[in-house]
């Protein structure tokens, strides 16, 4: 028996042969060509064929995975990039056969992305990379995705989100992946379709060998190779039980949500359009923490107008009507969307993002607060700042608010009612708290993020993936003293990065007084029932413990201890 060691970034057990999914590399037949109608004809049907295979994806996926289906959306749009397509046909003209133009141009684009030193402009090279790949194969007779006769744990280099799917689809139990990090596509996707992904698994594809029965135990890290019977019979034994807890768990819960002591907490929605807000009404959501509002871009560079945004807000308002919305502005600049920026940076993640973009292109800024109010009618919405690091910055930007505000309540008639919050998501903000708190309505916590920029690490950097952990003890002691903060100025305080919907973390956010937790909407109902079986005395107990520790490693034991002790004293139901 061998074993391989990697990051369990979806947590849970499967047992199953090994299929190993074989990188597509298509070959270039020729370079050139002389029949330029018969290439681009060629062109433009494997592209439109894509096209809708990828809208189809989106179709099956929004019920499994919205955030699956947003990803592939996106490289829907890769695909039909007017400019992008324009320059393909281009060289087709010049006498370019189909493959070589695609391979070329999307080559040229990947290749100006992978030089960015910033991860998040990186990640939009993988895509351009997956789509290329696909688009090639395509042209070489429509290749199709090979998939496993039997349910297998699927083994690869990468993976693009509509292959998972597809092997989701076919009854995939898990996936080992040698890319990829804790928030890569891989394992968000993976957490949404609910299936234990291991990833950063080194020579996963030359280790294991086709069909090989293995252990996939992402809670420990490690995939098992060849496992003896005695543990194939206790590691049945465990998927056993976690199903039927996971059943158990699977219905939201109706109603306020208490902790055993009567402490209420609050499960919130993240969301990136009107669809996905259906699911928040589905599974009883308390309010929409996050509508990550840039998701209504459409990739060409060009801002929709007041009266489309405004239509789009509105459509989520109407979508859901249960609890409060809070609406992020742009999070946009050299490190997301880039195309919409028209500033060069050679380190996007230090640059003009979020509301440093909105700031220096005031004119972007006012035109969606304006939508934001006008779509809000008689309703209260809430508008939150990106990646705030100033006092000076709220200030400015509750300036341009509170005209758009007078200005839209002059044009309508009638006040309305908004809070203003903000994102703390680096260390400035965090240490700079106590004094942004009595400035705002409202904080949100984006652990994605400050996890990053205070431990310095790219999360999607396989080189330091093992040193971005949303559990360290900087990141934790940094928390505690935002949520004091804003306990002292009696504002809300949330929980809207991955960190919320880490099962193992709950516990520690609930003890250092964070009552607001925004999610994903299908990990509500788990999280619902997590918060109901516990006390806010143990959670501040477990907290003090925390606190204390001086790594990582001994915040993860302190957590397993506290946990052991807790099931010893519950009936399995309450676990």
């Amino acid at each position: 028996m061998q074993e391989l060691r990697g990051i369990g970034s979806s947590l849970g057990i499967a047992i199953g042969p090994v299929f190993i999914a074989r990188s597509q590399h298509a070959m270039i037949d020729a370079m050139r060509s002389t029949n330029v109608d018969h290439e681009i004809t060629t062109y433009r049907d494997a592209k439109g064929r894509i096209e809708r295979e990828l809208a189809e994806v989106v179709q099956r996926a929004q019920l499994h995975s919205p955030t699956l289906a947003s990803i592939v959306e996106t490289h829907g749009l890769i695909v039909g990039d007017p400019i992008v397509s324009q320059d393909i046909e281009s060289m087709i003209r010049s006498g370019d056969s189909a493959a070589h133009a695609v391979a070329t141009e999307f080559s040229k684009q990947a290749r100006i992305m992978l030089l960015s030193t910033n991860s998040l402009i990186r990640d939009r090279a993988a895509d351009i990379q997956q789509v290329q790949h696909r688009l090639l194969a395509e042209l070489q007779a429509g290749d199709s995705l090979e998939v496993p006769t039997q349910p297998s744990i699927i083994v690869a280099h990468s993976l693009s989100p509509s292959q998972m799917f597809t092997y989701a689809e076919d009854g995939a139990l898990g996936f080992i992946c040698e890319d990829g990090g804790i928030d890569s596509h891989i394992s968000i996707i993976a957490r949404d379709l609910g299936l234990p992904a291991l990833v950063s698994v080194h020579g996963a594809t030359t280790c294991l060998d086709q069909g090989a029965m293995v252990i996939l135990d992402a809670t420990a890290n490690m995939c098992l190779i060849d496992p003896s019977q005695a543990q194939l019979v206790q590691y049945q034994d465990l998927i056993e039980r976690e199903a039927v807890r996971i059943q158990r768990q699977r219905a939201p819960v109706q109603g306020a949500i208490t902790m055993r002591d009567g402490q209420e907490v609050f499960v919130l929605a993240n969301v990136d359009n009107a669809s996905s807000a259906i699911h928040a009404n589905a599974y009883n959501a308390h309010g929409i923490g996050l509508v990550r509002t840039e998701m209504m871009l459409s990739g060409d560079g060009t801002f929709p107008s007041i009266e489309e945004q405004t239509a789009w807000y509105a459509k989520i308002l109407r979508t859901y009507q249960h609890g409060p919305v809070t609406f992020r502005v742009f999070d946009i600049g050299g490190d997301k969307f880039g195309s919409y920026s028209p500033y060069k940076e050679e380190n996007p993640a230090l640059g003009l993002r979020g509301i440093r973009f909105l700031l220096a292109q005031p004119k972007i800024f006012e035109d969606q607060i304006i939508a934001l109010l006008r779509a809000s009618e008689q309703r209260r919405i809430r508008i939150m700042l990106p990646m705030i690091t100033s006092y000076a910055e709220v200030m400015s930007a509750r300036e341009i608010i509170d005209a758009c505000r007078v200005h839209v309540e002059s044009t309508l008639g009638n006040v309305i009612d908004v809070q203003i919050g903000i994102m703390i998501e680096t260390p400035a903000s965090a240490v700079m708290a106590d004094v942004l708190a009595k400035n705002v309505d409202f904080i949100s916590i984006g652990t994605n993020d400050l996890t990053q920029y205070t431990l310095a690490a790219d999360r999607t950097n396989e080189l330091v993936s093992n040193m971005y952990d949303c559990i360290h003890p900087s990141v934790i002691r940094l928390m505690l003293g935002v949520v004091q903060a804003a306990r002292e100025s009696q504002i809300d305080v949330n929980i809207c990065g991955e960190m919320a919907a880490q099962l193992m973390a709950t516990e520690v956010l609930l003890g250092i007084g964070v009552k607001h937790f925004s999610v994903t909407p299908h990990v509500i109902p788990e999280l619902q029932r997590r918060i109901q079986t516990l006390t806010t005395s143990e959670c501040c107990e477990l907290v003090e413990h925390v606190v204390a520790c001086r790594t990582s490693d001994e915040v993860r034991a302190v957590i397993h201890e506290h946990q052991k002790q807790r099931n010893n004293g519950l009936s399995h139901e309450d676990r």
